[in-house]
């Protein structure tokens, strides 16, 4: 069972997920057809943020079969987005999600943070402003 909790700040979505249910972290939805999936953590405060968002933009449009998720570490994360970080989701029709079960089995410290994983669990992790492309395709040659 998930429970879901939609707010809306500055005209944008960002939703909240907390699963009731067991589930095997990192392991792709069933759903999915994809290969490979890609997890960004951000926190919209950060400086880097609007170059983050950018590249997840970019590379969405290069790499439409690879689905995205933008999580943030905590639901307050949008308090502290400046203009051009709400500009730059609007722009990469990007949502944030808040999700802290996979929060915690990503166990990720920094931010920006990029997971990359394929249907076994397998990938790569990097964090800064890496090139996303490299990022996954290091991710499908293991």
């Amino acid at each position: 069972m998930t429970r879901r909790t939609l707010w809306s700040v500055a005209g944008l979505a960002l939703v909240g997920v907390s699963s009731l249910a067991s589930t095997v972290p990192g392991a792709p939805p069933p759903s999915a057809s994809a290969p490979l999936r890609m997890i960004v953590v951000i926190d919209p405060g950060c400086p880097q943020a609007v170059s983050m968002l950018e590249r997840v933009g970019e590379f969405r449009r290069i790499r439409p079969e690879v689905p995205v998720r933008l999580l943030i570490p905590d639901p307050a994360g949008m308090a502290r987005a400046g203009p051009d970080v709400i500009s730059a989701l609007q722009q990469g029709d990007l949502t944030l999600e808040w999700d802290p079960a996979e929060l915690r089995a990503l166990g990720v410290t920094v931010t920006p943070a990029v997971v990359v994983r394929d249907s076994a669990g397998r990938g790569v992790r990097a964090t800064g402003v890496p090139d996303l492309v490299g990022v996954a395709d290091a991710a499908g040659s293991r």
